[in-house]
């Protein structure tokens, strides 16, 4: 019997809380392997403390393929997409930033009463 790798496959996460502690914002660096699937992707989800929005489960609102990750299949923060911030400027305002151009294949610009700012560039913000 065949079966494939169980198991999380984070190389790296970092949890963001917003002020007041309603919602936190997770960014997260996973790895797949595989004969000509291997993946390394990078999401931002949100998920609000008390369950009550989305079953208490995290929501996807930014992903974009990442490069190489230093570590691979090692949860550690030389992993990290140190080119990606995330900031709360309110307890419903969460702005992600990333310092050079990424291709997302999600961005969600709004959840719940969450306003989501996704900005990319080569400068500083």
């Amino acid at each position: 019997m065949l079966s494939g790798c169980q198991g999380d496959p984070t190389v790296w996460k970092k949890d963001v809380l917003a002020p007041g502690g309603a919602w936190v914002a997770t960014a997260r660096t996973r790895q797949w392997g595989g004969f000509g699937s291997a993946w390394v992707e990078t999401t931002v989800s949100l998920r609000k403390l008390n369950g009550t929005v989305n079953r208490g489960k995290p929501f996807d609102i930014l992903s974009y393929p990442s490069g190489r990750v230093s570590k691979a299949y090692v949860l550690s923060d030389e992993n990290a997409d140190t080119d990606l911030q995330l900031t709360w400027s309110a307890p419903t305002r969460l702005q992600i930033y990333h310092r050079s151009d990424v291709n997302p294949d999600l961005v969600v610009v709004r959840f719940a009463d969450i306003d989501i700012n996704f900005r990319q560039s080569s400068s500083q913000p």
